[in-house]
């Protein structure tokens, strides 16, 4: 019973880790609202401009601002940094979409992943996707409040991002200075490529709308399931041993 149980809940989670992988595919275009279909706002950093710096793991940061930078976009794929160097001031990555891609249902028929630093697309023949619109975005930031809001953003979400592309620098006292620069433009490729934004504070993050649930609630609703019954299973052969060793004491002449 427990066998079966542990197996028919561990086919669940797998298929609805599966299904929520691709979850952004299953939400119509017609569903997203006008900003997202919509082009980023870029404009020229004003003179009071500031992005504070700070000291995080053993690294001390400033940054630039390069441009103001104000994008609305669907959520493809997120990337906590979790096990970056660069984890204390780079809070996430964000795979967004928007204009064409958003505007005509493009991402319904490519498959997204956001992977470390950047992120990759695949489609079949005869398919389209915009590459220039489409990126793997760096969150940064040394404001907790925004650690915190950025971990409710899910893939199949619709958000508003406003702060500044920059260049950012951190001594380390172990050489030369870590240096990162933003990309400036939609339309270049490769290395450096990746928008780096910086977010001054949690009201700079809005979330326009949500995403679908079904699968990731499934998933762990069945991995929460899964380690029940393996406990249960585990007590159950522990009573069954202490049981046959109770009786095999008692028979002993």
């Amino acid at each position: 019973m427990y066998a079966k149980a542990a197996l028919a809940l561990a086919a669940l989670m797998f298929a609805s880790w599966r299904m929520s992988v691709d979850a952004y595919r299953s939400v119509p275009p017609s569903v997203l609202l006008p900003a997202v279909k919509g082009e980023p706002l870029q404009t020229e950093a004003e003179p009071g401009d500031s992005a504070p710096g700070c000291s995080r793991d053993g690294y001390s940061w400033t940054f630039e601002p390069l441009y103001r930078y104000d994008i609305s976009a669907y959520v493809f794929g997120v990337s906590h940094k979790l096990a970056s160097e660069l984890k204390g001031v780079m809070a996430a990555d964000l795979g967004l979409l928007w204009g064409e891609n958003a505007r005509d249902g493009l991402y319904r028929h490519t498959e997204l992943r956001v992977r470390m630093d950047w992120f990759r697309a695949s489609w079949k023949n005869g398919d389209h996707f915009n590459m220039d619109a489409a990126a793997n975005t760096h969150i940064m930031t040394c404001d907790p409040g925004v650690y915190e809001k950025i971990r409710g953003v899910r893939m199949g979400d619709q958000v508003r991002l406003r702060g500044y592309l920059v260049a950012g620098s951190a001594e380390t006292g172990r050489g030369g200075p870590l240096t990162l620069r933003s990309s400036v433009s939609r339309t270049d490729k490769g290395g450096g490529a990746c928008e780096i934004l910086y977010i001054k504070s949690p009201g700079d993050i809005q979330i326009l709308g949500n995403g679908p649930l079904l699968w990731t609630r499934l998933m762990k609703f069945s991995g929460v399931g899964l380690v029940l019954v393996i406990i249960a299973w585990a007590v159950a052969l522990q009573r069954r041993v202490r049981k046959e060793m109770a009786e095999a004491a008692a028979n002993d002449f």
